[in-house]
């Protein structure tokens, strides 16, 4: 279970490790019920420019360590983020953890559910729009549901 008086708004600088170049970057990332939101600076994400958004509930996490590392793979990239000391190492897997968990909570619970064309949607439009569906993250019905059309013979 997730705790939220655990889970709160994380964000710091991080060096984004670049394999084919063998360079690091510094990016600016924000980490907010559940969705990490990276770019050049503080700034440019208070102006709405982002780099990249990344839906930690879905994507898969590993941690290295000894080199102070975490990759994320979100089925479009692999980030690879690297902290400076051991305690924002722990902080940021710790949090990583509490939002994760956050965000399989809203999907699992449908308060955030999927349309047809892939888009997410609120918990006051679930059920209320034609053609609204309950998907899994991963494109599969929720347990207990049939897809439309289908016969009521199973």
């Amino acid at each position: 279970m997730y705790c939220t008086s655990c889970m709160y708004i994380f964000y710091t600088f991080l060096l984004t490790l670049r394999p084919f170049e063998m360079s690091a970057r510094c990016r600016y990332f924000v980490l907010d019920k559940g969705t990490l939101t990276y770019g050049k600076a503080p700034a440019d994400l208070a102006r709405g420019r982002s780099h990249g958004r990344i839906d930690v509930g879905v994507a898969v996490i590993s941690a290295k360590t000894e080199m102070l590392r975490v990759d994320i793979d979100d089925e479009q990239y692999i980030h690879h983020l690297k902290t400076r000391d051991a305690e924002d190492f722990a902080l940021w897997l710790e949090q990583l953890k509490q939002h994760r968990l956050y965000q399989q909570h809203q999907v699992n619970s449908g308060a955030v559910a999927l349309s047809p064309d892939g888009g997410a949607v609120g918990p006051d439009e679930v059920g209320g729009g034609a053609g609204m569906i309950m998907v899994s993250p991963r494109g599969s019905l929720q347990r207990g549901m049939r897809p439309p059309g289908a016969s009521s013979l199973w």
